[in-house]
């Protein structure tokens, strides 16, 4: 579970429900809020800012973060504030490396102090550079607030140590969920699965299909779930598509996902599975990284 949690606030509706995200799965955490003025980005700003322009950004930062501070109140729940000037991804994930953070949550499509795109520009960058997992929250409050974080995971796996890991961060911090392990089978052609039953490629879909069992069965074994419950699913198709269709069709209230310190041909979960998954998710994704890929 973890102990510090870094949460970016901008003020915009999503990364409200980010901060609510991290007061409700961290109940026991300390919460920084942290906001970022970003100075490269912003076109009021010169080359070289005057410190008339500087005191400007960090009022309005103040201002953001007096919402964050209010949320907090009404939560009862007492939160640490930064304020930084530069460059948003990069002074996220600088703070986190800085202030022994072990979790960071962002709203998925949030604004900069100047109303730029947040998930491009940032939740990404930060999802692939943090050095400790990341929570993307997509939803404004109102949707947010229909979730139940002790409802029910989704954890896709594909045979990786990544994989397995995000199936223990899943366990553990969710310890009331009912954690779903989810392998997605791709296919070598363009059949569907239920078309390769009625096809000569019969055997292929047979092996494909067993191999991908062998996967959730031996993630399930090697991860340390305890006597947690864990249900086990198979799909077919391109993984960031069905791991949203899964998860959608079957109302899943988040993912927990595994991410690759660097992608493999020969592994599902690269890390542009899970930025497209971020893209295209519709619920809050976790992105838990193994502890030797942090630095990669």
């Amino acid at each position: 579970m973890p102990a510090h949690v870094l949460v970016a606030f901008d003020g915009a509706p999503q990364s409200e429900s980010a901060l609510l995200y991290a007061f409700d799965a961290f109940p026991d955490a300390s919460i920084t809020v942290i906001t970022v003025a970003d100075v490269l980005g912003d076109p009021t700003i010169d080359d070289d800012p005057l410190a008339v322009q500087r005191d400007e950004l960090e009022a309005r930062c103040e201002s953001v973060l007096a919402e964050a501070e209010s949320l907090a109140a009404d939560r009862g729940r007492e939160i640490e504030t930064a304020v930084r000037l530069g460059v948003p991804h990069r002074d996220i994930v600088e703070h986190a490396a800085e202030s022994d953070v072990d979790h960071v949550v962002l709203g998925g499509h949030g604004r900069t102090s100047v109303d730029h795109p947040f998930l491009g520009s940032v939740s990404e960058a930060v999802v692939r550079r943090a050095p400790v997992a990341t929570t993307l929250v997509p939803l404004d409050p109102e949707s947010y607030r229909e979730l139940d974080l002790d409802g029910s995971v989704l954890v896709p796996v594909d045979g990786s140590p990544a994989a397995t890991g995000a199936l223990e961060y899943a366990v553990s911090t969710f310890p009331s969920a009912d954690p779903t392990a989810l392998h997605v089978v791709g296919l070598p052609f363009e059949y569907s699965a239920s078309e390769l039953e009625d096809s000569p490629f019969k055997r292929i879909l047979a092996g494909l299909t067993e191999r991908g069992e062998a996967v959730l069965e031996s993630t399930v074994d090697e991860a340390a779930v305890g006597n947690a419950t864990v249900e086990t699913a198979l799909t077919y198709g391109k993984p960031p598509q069905s791991i949203v269709d899964y998860a959608l069709d079957y109302a899943f209230d988040q993912v927990v996902m595994g991410i690759h310190g660097r992608p493999s041909r020969r592994r599902i979960l690269t890390g542009s599975v899970a930025e497209t998954v971020a893209r295209r998710a519709e619920f809050p994704v976790t992105f838990v990284r193994r502890p030797s890929d942090r630095n990669d």
